[in-house]
């Protein structure tokens, strides 16, 4: 890692497009990240259970977006896989495909099953119908939080979905499942989408919807060059 005070620029991890041999890294990744989550510990209130399911769910999910059938995602990782941001396409396609995605439920969370998809249903009444690019998951593994490992993800993608000269940008869609995730945010370009939180049934938590515009071209360039 560079010196940032003998450079004087922010150290850039280097990164990458997640490859199939990944999933194993990425899989641990976001568990560890999401373990503690308000909304995943409303989905799976054992600590124990939730491991477990959030690994298989996790993992199948990772498989069939990395598989060569896949459209709709793209995935990006640091390249010691110690961070990772997971992107679906909703300008070009609509995903997961519906049927895969209830397989997956229903061959990876058992009895959750059905909690999971309140949640999707949830989700689904809140997300917009407008092309953009959604942010499905950012994740980095706990002892390398606070680094800005995050940041550079969001970045990374931000670069191609900015505006250019001779394209309009793609907008980019998340919900934030924490306080301290809207905030994180909020400060990286995004708005709420929604004026209110949405609030998970049986008295859940809440969550935010958010929004970011593509910068226009001149600001997309000169934050390319103070970065």
């Amino acid at each position: 890692m560079t010196d940032e005070k003998q450079t004087g620029r922010p150290w850039v991890p280097a990164i990458r497009d997640a490859q199939p041999g990944d999933v194993d890294k990425i899989t641990n990744v976001l568990v560890e990240a999401f373990m503690a989550t308000p909304d995943a510990v409303w989905l799976i209130p054992d600590e124990q259970e939730r491991r477990i399911v959030y690994g298989r769910y996790s993992r199948a999910l990772l498989e069939a977006a990395l598989s060569e059938e896949s459209d709709g995602w793209f995935i990006h990782v640091t390249d010691d896989v110690d961070a990772v941001a997971v992107w679906q396409d909703y300008v070009e396609f609509e995903t997961p495909a519906p049927d895969l995605y209830n397989e997956i439920l229903n061959a990876t969370c058992g009895r959750y099953a059905d909690r999971f998809r309140l949640l999707d249903s949830v989700l689904a009444r809140h997300h917009p119908t407008a092309p953009h690019h959604h942010l499905a998951w950012l994740g980095v593994r706990p002892d390398g939080q606070g680094h800005g490992l995050g940041s550079a993800l969001l970045r990374h993608a931000q670069q191609s979905m900015d505006a250019t000269d001779d394209s309009e940008g793609v907008p980019t869609y998340l919900v934030a499942v924490s306080a301290q995730a809207r905030d994180f945010y909020e400060r990286r370009g995004y708005w709420l989408y929604h004026p209110a939180p949405m609030f998970l049934p049986d008295s859940g938590p809440p969550l935010w919807a958010m929004w970011r515009d593509p910068a226009p071209a001149a600001a997309a360039g000169t934050a390319e060059e103070t970065r």
